[in-house]
């Protein structure tokens, strides 16, 4: 089917938990509002071959999900539950990402 992550749920609460601590009062609550618990969701960085990928926060058709490959957290749109429809690699970190997405700039 693909392949799994060669990173762990522990380690990504952990990384989560690092950029919290990075975003603002106003961020945060955001956050609290469009985070799951992180799952595994499905991608495709050649269109061929599926990788596992960390999904951390879904809102709207949007997902937040961590790319173990290129070692960031990404946003990406979705149109069915549990797969990222376009890879990206950004490199950046959650609270960056929560930044781009913030709806009260």
């Amino acid at each position: 089917m693909f392949n799994l992550s060669n990173i762990d749920k522990l380690d990504v609460l952990d990384l989560i938990d690092t950029h919290y601590w990075c975003m603002s009062d106003a961020e945060r609550e955001f956050w609290k509002l469009v985070k799951v618990s992180p799952q595994i969701w499905k991608g495709s960085p050649s269109g061929k071959n599926y990788y596992s990928f960390w999904a951390v926060a879904i809102f709207g058709n949007k997902v937040i999900w961590y790319n173990h490959i290129e070692e960031g957290f990404e946003l990406s749109e979705y149109s069915t539950l549990g797969e990222i429809d376009n890879y990206q690699a950004t490199q950046a970190e959650l609270h960056n990402v929560i930044k781009r997405c913030f709806p009260w700039k």
